[in-house]
C-alpha cells in the first residue's frame, strides 16, 4: 500500500513544507525552522523554533498571513515545547502570534491544528 500524501491546495501537486516569512525582530534558533504543511487528514502541521529580543505579550511572528487554504475557521493554539517557551496561535485571518506564559525570548512549538469545525 502506498503512502498517502496531501495535495497542495494553493499550487497543486504533492504538498511540501512552506517556510514562514518572519516579521522584524524574529530569527530562527540554531538548527530550527519555521514552516507549515497540510496533512493528508486535512489538518495543518506547524513547527517553529524562533528567537526574539524579549516579549511578554502576544507578538505577531509573520510578515504575511497564511494563505486562506491553511487558515482555521476559529483561533487555534499550539503550546510551547516546554513551559518557559512561547506557544503559537493561528487565527482565522491567518495571523500567527507567539503567546508567552511570561517574559521570554524563545518560541518553540510543533503541533497540528484543524482548519475547520
Amino acid at each position: 500500500m502506498g503512502k498517502t500524501i496531501a495535495v497542495d491546495p494553493v499550487n497543486g501537486g504533492a504538498e511540501t513544507w512552506h517556510d514562514i516569512s518572519l516579521a522584524a525582530g524574529w530569527s530562527l534558533l540554531s538548527g530550527e525552522s519555521a514552516k507549515y504543511r497540510l496533512l493528508p487528514d486535512g489538518n495543518v502541521q506547524m513547527v517553529c523554533g524562533l528567537s526574539h529580543a524579549s516579549f511578554s505579550a502576544a507578538t505577531t511572528i509573520t510578515n504575511t498571513a497564511l494563505p486562506a487554504a491553511y487558515r482555521p475557521t476559529s483561533k487555534q493554539f499550539i503550546p510551547g515545547s516546554v513551559i518557559t517557551q512561547a506557544g503559537i496561535s493561528i487565527d482565522s485571518a491567518g495571523v500567527i502570534q507567539a503567546i508567552p506564559s511570561g517574559a521570554t525570548t524563545t518560541c518553540r512549538a510543533n503541533g497540528t491544528y484543524q482548519r475547520d469545525f
